[in-house]
């Protein structure tokens, strides 16, 4: 059969420690678990307070929610929204707008990167506030174009947010893969009591598949009102992911660094080549993710899926989902190990280099 090539999907790609497959081949043999509370194993919560309760003054158990991955926690949130407006990243994570849908929630959108400047950016945020929505997506760093926002657009966007009363959803699940030397700010830095933190394993952990996440509150009444969204939704997360994220939030520490190291390695060689052949690119801040802009070829994103698939075996991301301005841009996923990536990369160039020759 012939190989296919995946640069599409949103997942770390790289083969976890021997350790954590181990345990987690465990954990199976242990005394069976069944269903656990809507909030999560307590263990879990105690193991996440001890790694991140540096960004909050003060948070216990009762302010931690463990989730069927990042998503679950993004539609528990928006369940206590319905009806209201949002204020999302454009482009932005296309379940932003989606499950938005799903709750009646009107969608206001703020330009990002790709040729939009800071001062775009916070103005299509101005505009957002002024029209009443009640709650903003801050993605840091941003999937799919890998913007960083620095200390300061943080507090900016914290202070405009005090000013309209409006709270934030932090989405941090790439926050371990920074580019820069400093911490990757967040909104929890400033506006604790307004913003929801949302993170997922499977990204830093490589446990794409587990469906581990978590959400973290200030307000222990709104973590409660989400258990029992989180109850009446999917009941309770899987015991096994949950003692696997905590056995790799004790014994898997240096593991995210590992994966952006390798992340950093296949950056280095796609621009390298990507510079080579004269190809547009989006220089990523930080994330998994690198854009090409393919608006040269005489086709959309949608039409590049498609054909790179059906002539090179090779799955690509169409940015066109991600909102208004990916209908020129592809994006690829470079969290893979060192030679697969490779490869497929060269069979990415490789198809662009006849489709300009069909350009022309």
């Amino acid at each position: 059969m012939e190989q296919i090539i995946d640069l599409s999907i949103g997942s770390v790609a790289i083969e976890p420690s021997e350790n954590m497959r181990k345990y987690s081949a465990a954990v199976c043999l242990e005394k069976w678990g069944g269903y656990t509370s809507p909030f999560g194993l307590t263990q879990l919560r105690k193991d996440i307070l001890t790694n991140f309760s540096h960004n909050f003054s003060s948070i216990e158990l009762d302010n931690v929610l463990i989730t069927q991955g990042a998503t679950m926690g993004l539609n528990l949130i928006y369940q206590m929204f319905k009806g209201e407006s949002i204020l999302i990243p454009d482009p932005g994570f296309p379940l932003y707008s989606e499950s938005a849908e799903l709750y009646d929630m009107n969608v206001y959108r703020y330009r990002l990167g790709w040729g939009s400047d800071w001062e775009q950016t916070i103005s299509d945020i101005k505009v957002g506030l002024e029209q009443g929505v009640k709650l903003v997506i801050v993605n840091n760093p941003n999937n799919p174009n890998g913007f960083l926002f620095n200390r300061e657009q943080i507090e900016i966007i914290a202070n405009l947010c005090s000013e309209y009363n409006v709270h934030c959803i932090s989405d941090e699940v790439y926050r371990d893969f920074s580019f820069k030397d400093d911490p990757v700010p967040s909104l929890v830095d400033y506006i604790p009591e307004r913003t929801f933190l949302l993170y997922s394993f499977s990204k830093s952990y490589a446990m794409a598949g587990f469906r581990v996440g978590f959400l973290i509150h200030m307000n222990k009444a709104y973590i409660k009102t989400l258990s029992l969204y989180h109850w009446r939704t999917m009941m309770s997360v899987s015991w096994q992911g949950q003692k696997i994220a905590s056995y790799v939030l004790k014994h898997e520490q240096d593991f995210p660094n590992h994966v952006k190291e390798q992340i950093k390695d296949n950056i280095t060689y796609i621009v390298d080549r990507l510079h080579e052949h004269d190809i547009s690119f989006f220089v990523p801040e930080g994330g998994i993710f690198l854009c090409l802009d393919i608006s040269k070829l005489h086709m959309n994103s949608i039409e590049f899926e498609q054909k790179i698939f059906k002539e090179k075996r090779v799955l690509i991301s169409p940015c066109a989902p991600f909102g208004t301005t990916g209908e020129q841009v592809i994006r690829i996923n470079v969290a893979l190990e060192h030679e697969k990536f490779q490869y497929a990369i060269e069979e990415v160039i490789d198809f662009i280099q006849s489709e300009r020759v069909v350009a022309k």
